[in-house]
């Protein structure tokens, strides 16, 4: 699919900006444009676009910009940024005159125009062009709030590891309830062992788990991925290891941000 632009539409908001320095001049125009994705090069009859097989048709906004010179020799470049440039497409150039149409993703762009001539030596212009409606700056992440000093330091500081795990993992409380619960039961009761408290554990995590929306679990998937690839390379515990690492973990969570 090729993308081509064809300048149809009458102008929107016309905001010349006009300027002249020695001896090249820009001017630039907001304009609307049909912006046609083919397979085929359309053609523009009148009114009417002929256009072979399927194409898709949308409307953007552009900039026209018109250079005036009597320099032999001229170029013109737009930028949003040192790396980032917005299209220039010609539709006409002649001796002194050329016109072009800007195109890219909202907002300024710098025209700079430059010309030369052996004779006249060299000129140069610049304006700023704006496309469509800028989006706002994305605002800054405000600081995270500094971990509780008194976190248990065991098993290689886990709690501090799985508060910076569970960070935006919802109902951390829950999860922190349940892992308390059962550090507390894998020693108070001498019926409970080993295997059954984890698979308990489990069942209560999944329950809890499946009321967090889809679009948030796989941030809990990551938690726990964390927690269990840390699990395993200790593992085996006996039940008063298991007590101190589920409280690590419940400690973890309930710092968690």
């Amino acid at each position: 699919m090729r993308l081509l632009a064809s300048i149809l539409l009458i102008a929107l908001v016309a905001s010349p900006a006009v300027g002249q320095y020695g001896q090249i001049t820009l001017s630039a125009q907001n304009r609307s444009a049909l912006v046609i994705a083919s397979s085929e090069p359309p053609t523009l009859l009148g009114s009417l676009v002929l256009i072979d097989g399927e194409a898709q048709v949308t409307q953007q906004q552009v900039a026209l910009i018109e250079v005036s010179t009597d320099c032999r020799f001229w170029d013109v470049t737009a930028r949003r940024s040192l790396t980032e440039k917005g299209e220039l497409q010609e539709i006409s150039r002649e001796t002194g005159r050329q016109s072009l149409v800007l195109s890219g993703e909202p907002g300024e762009y710098l025209i700079e125009a430059i010309g030369f001539d052996p004779e006249k030596g060299i000129a140069r212009f610049s304006l700023v062009v704006t496309l469509g409606n800028p989006k706002p700056p994305t605002p800054p992440t405000p600081p995270q709030p500094p971990l509780p000093d008194n976190l248990p330091k065991d098993f290689d500081e886990l709690a501090k590891r799985v508060a910076t795990w569970a960070v935006g993992v919802p109902k951390r409380l829950e999860l922190a309830a349940v892992y308390r619960s059962y550090a507390a039961r894998i020693t108070d009761d001498p019926t409970l062992t080993v295997a059954t408290a984890g698979g308990l554990l489990q069942t209560d995590i999944r329950a809890i788990t499946q009321t967090i929306p889809e679009a948030d679990r796989q941030r809990v998937r990551d938690l726990f991925a964390q927690i269990n690839q840390d699990l395993t390379a200790r593992w085996p515990l006996d039940k008063s290891s298991l007590n101190s690492y589920w409280s690590c973990i419940a400690a973890g969570l309930e710092a968690g941000r």
